[in-house]
């Protein structure tokens, strides 16, 4: 099916080379220079998607989006720029524009969002209820909380998390190293009716005296039994395997309390069976229902709410410049999600502005910023900090967490002590 796409750019080069990509794509496209004239041609034809640049004769980009927002809440609209500060991207966010794009680049993934954007407007039309998520707690059928779900895939995922909400036994979440499992369980029970207490219990500390006291305890009836969530499955002996599937079949004392389990792993079932690490019966009990949580390369959309999100809660008053936030979208992580995490904490302990640019980034995704001295002419250096140092620094808000979870549920984080 063709489209008509309108292009906005006073680069004519450049208006003429994104022209031509959507029609070879089969599309129908309109070209001109500036905002102007963008909204006249608006108010006469029909189009499915604008592509504009922000920075342009007379009214920028900008100003436009905001004055076709103000006719039209719902047309595709996409950004490209070779620069944009902070506010604007959080204002074109706002807005709902689809897709902040900077030069030089990248056509392919233009094209995807373009589709992507297109057949989402088209399926809203259709009235087939398409609910989307602007950004974290925003709608997506249900609150939630564990991505800003800007991409297709963490929409699709957010949905899929909440048709297991009720599940009734086990569940296995696949998810790799360094995702927030702890949030997406959050988003999982909060969204269902049942077994709404929730208790995550290292492997280390299992044993059958801790579960019988839970289920024992007010909480479990309150809140109508208990989901248990491991996050070190792969740790647990085959004695606490044995022990979580008896009370799976509720041979125990407390076999009258509801309860269920959430497995997490950072690989396929099969491999830790194969590898002898998880027994043929409890091979078998994990395998009733399997969720995949997204991986880092499909979140590209997401990482730099991600960020800000990070930002926020643990560094007030720092943020990412607008070639840092574009940057994020097109960078490999070196540790994945937890590589990223690392990368943004890092940079805002080590930078003296608030604001922190790509180059920082890159430091910290190599590794370098601990290596940065308090006397480098490089205006963006931090303070020199030793490796325990800047190990404690990372880690602080675990360590926060860890001793808040020791303070409020002793049971569950002993301390072990040495004379």
């Amino acid at each position: 099916m063709t489209h008509q796409i309108l292009i906005v750019d006073d680069d004519l080069e450049f208006n003429a080379l994104i022209g031509d990509v959507f029609s070879q794509a089969d599309d129908s496209v309109e070209t001109t220079a500036d905002a102007e004239s963008a909204l006249i041609l608006l108010r006469e034809e029909s189009y499915d998607l604008v592509v504009t640049d922000y920075r342009m004769p007379g009214a920028n980009g900008l100003e436009l989006v905001e004055k076709i927002r103000s006719e039209d809440l719902e047309l595709p609209i996409i950004m490209v720029s070779g620069f944009l500060e902070n506010g604007v991207i959080r204002e074109l966010i706002r807005l709902g524009i689809g897709g902040v794009f900077t030069k030089p680049l990248n056509i392919f993934s233009l094209l995807k969002k373009a589709e992507e954007l297109i057949k989402r407007e088209e399926v809203r039309e259709a009235g087939l209820g398409e609910t989307l998520s602007v950004g974290f707690g925003a709608s997506v059928g249900y609150p939630f909380q564990a991505y800003p779900c800007r991409d297709q895939v963490t929409r699709d995922f957010a949905r899929r998390l909440h048709d297991f909400r009720n599940f009734s036994k086990c569940l296995l979440l696949i998810a790799e190293s360094g995702t927030d499992v702890r949030t997406i369980c959050g988003d999982l029970i909060s969204a269902g009716d049942r077994c709404r207490q929730v208790v995550f219990c290292p492997a280390k500390t299992l044993t059958p005296e801790l579960t019988t006291e839970i289920l024992s305890g007010d909480d479990a009836k309150d809140y109508d039994g208990v989901t248990f969530v491991f996050e070190q499955t792969a740790e647990l002996s085959l004695e606490q395997q044995e022990h979580i599937a008896s009370l799976a079949r509720r041979k125990t004392e407390t076999e009258g309390v509801p309860r269920r389990f959430i497995f997490i792993l950072d690989r396929h079932l099969d491999d830790y069976y194969d590898e002898g690490v998880i027994s043929e019966e409890f091979y078998l009990f994990l395998g009733t229902s399997e969720l995949k949580a997204p991986k880092m390369a499909d979140l590209q959309e997401d990482l730099p709410v991600i960020a800000e999100a990070i930002l926020t809660r643990e560094f007030p008053g720092k943020e990412l410049q607008g070639a840092a936030l574009a940057f994020l979208q097109r960078h490999q992580w070196v540790g994945g999600m937890a590589g990223f995490f690392h990368a943004i904490q890092t940079s805002a302990l080590v930078s003296r502005e608030n604001r922190i640019s790509s180059e920082l980034l890159q430091r910290a995704n190599a590794g370098s910023l601990e290596m940065v001295s308090a006397s480098s002419d490089n205006e963006e250096a931090g303070p020199h900090f030793s490796p325990l140092e800047s190990h404690l620094r990372r880690r602080r808000a675990d360590y926060l967490e860890a001793f808040e979870g020791l303070v409020e549920n002793p049971q569950l984080s002993p301390v072990e002590t040495t004379a």
